[in-house]
């Protein structure tokens, strides 16, 4: 077998050993949320649009739930419509009155983020429309975004700094999002880390 044919097929084992990490990465990460519409007798129908940090999303395998207390009642994957992305999302209950409250997985961060609204189970009741849904609104945390605007620039590496001097007092906002090694501090090896991301990205 020549060298040439030899190369490709290293390449090739690597990509499919590298798809594979890939989709078993997802897989794991991914909450473990099911419901089974047989339990239930009543149903209502939402169309939902979700807003994190103030925009809405722009990736189609983000997972939204519906819970009553820690029960999931409801799961459903966004479709785009119109430039935007929206849910439609059947959820089941026995009992009216009870509070549902809303989670959504969000793949590009790794994070569950609980959601502001919630609703009271009406049976057969309808929330929003495809041109006009309920919108659910929530806040991710980013990586390196020191300042709290969205991004990750050169103005959260000052705000860094001044945190490492002492200049500005550090919040919980910055451990959460400063702490790039994980080491429960805050220090120059993150500035590092921010600046890499800045200037290299992932």
């Amino acid at each position: 077998m020549t060298t040439l044919k030899l190369n490709y097929l290293a390449g090739y084992k690597c990509k499919m050993i590298l798809l594979v990490l890939g989709l078993l990465s997802f897989v794991l990460a991914t909450p473990d949320w099911q419901v089974n519409p047989a339990e239930f007798e009543n149903t209502l129908n939402m169309v939902i649009r979700v807003e994190l940090n103030g925009q809405s999303l722009t990736e189609d395998e983000d997972i939204l739930a519906a819970f009553v207390d820690d029960e999931c009642r409801g799961i459903s994957f966004p479709f785009s419509f119109n430039d935007d992305f929206i849910f439609l999302m059947t959820v089941y209950a026995n009992t009216n009155g009870e509070t549902v409250t809303f989670q959504i997985y969000h793949l590009e961060t790794d994070q569950i983020v609980n959601l502001e609204e919630t609703i009271l189970f009406i049976e057969n009741d309808v929330h929003g429309q495809v041109d006009d849904p309920f919108v659910l609104h929530g806040s991710i945390l980013i990586p390196g975004d020191m300042n709290a605007d969205n991004s990750v620039d050169i103005l959260d590496v000052v705000e860094l700094v001044f945190v490492i001097l002492g200049e500005i007092q550090a919040s919980e906002h910055h451990l959460a999002v400063g702490d790039m090694n994980g080491d429960n501090s805050l220090d120059i090896i993150d500035v590092v880390v921010i600046l890499d991301l800045i200037l290299y990205g992932d």
